[in-house]
């Protein structure tokens, strides 16, 4: 692997190997912000280390302090802290942040338009559902009306959680930089 090569270990597995934190020829640094300290895993080796943001979305780099490295004074993402994944790209070092898969779904009513929450016919479909009335609408000019209401809710139609992810199983990040 050369410079600029990241090697993931799965530490969560006993006796998996870790690259060395000192060797003469081959100098990694974890890509975790806060290792900088003495007797840490990157003392000495990264320097401007700066997180911003918040949770998904945090930006974590640093600039590589490795004499005789051909990235050394280069800035790096730390990968760990950020929560990024690695996507192949034919443009290397592209940054995207998360997004969503469009959701769409409609609401049709058939019969009296002004009247949309009243009996009649309602045809909804994708993320969108009809419940039960109970409860006080106000739909076009009626001041009060009660019938049937309409939900949305992306988990219909896609897995849904607090965060937007993919299928993943966690690792820590390593880069080789001399």
């Amino acid at each position: 692997m050369s410079p600029g090569g990241i090697y993931y270990a799965n530490t969560s597995i006993a006796g998996v190997a870790i690259p060395p934190q000192s060797h003469p020829d081959l100098v990694f640094v974890q890509l975790t912000a806060g290792l900088t300290g003495s007797g840490q895993y990157n003392e000495g080796k990264l320097t401007g280390e700066s997180v911003s943001g918040s949770a998904p979305l945090v930006t974590a780099t640093a600039v590589v302090n490795v004499a005789g490295s051909p990235v050394n004074g280069k800035t790096i993402h730390l990968l760990n802290t950020e929560g990024r994944i690695l996507r192949p790209s034919e443009t290397a070092g592209t940054l995207q942040n998360d997004q969503d898969q469009k959701i769409t779904g409609y609401i049709k009513k058939a019969g009296n338009v002004s009247l949309m929450w009243s009996t009649g016919t309602n045809d909804v479909a994708g993320a969108f559902e009809t419940v039960a009335g109970g409860g006080t609408y106000r739909p076009y000019a009626e001041s009060n009306s009660t019938g049937l209401g309409v939900t949305f809710d992306s988990s219909r139609v896609v897995r849904a959680g607090d965060e937007t992810r993919m299928k993943n199983i966690g690792v820590t990040a390593y880069m080789r930089v001399k």
